[in-house]
């Protein structure tokens, strides 16, 4: 659910609420999935695009290329 309201809040515009919630969703999924699961990098890309709109480049690009390598 984290996952849907976080990317909710970045179609919105509220990148500082949508990071949170699509941190929250990476984690939850990482503790459930293991770290090499399609989902896993799923929520990397979309928590990537969150930080990218809010200005946090080098964490954009740094979750982007973990995601490539899932």
């Amino acid at each position: 659910m984290p996952m849907v309201i976080g990317n909710a809040y970045h179609e919105l515009g509220r990148n500082d609420l949508a990071i949170t919630l699509l941190e929250r969703a990476l984690a939850l999924r990482r503790a459930a999935l293991g770290p090499e699961h399609v989902l896993v990098a799923r929520s990397m890309g979309d928590l990537a695009f969150s930080l990218c709109d809010n200005g946090e480049v080098a964490a954009c690009e740094k979750l982007h290329r973990e995601a490539l390598l899932r």
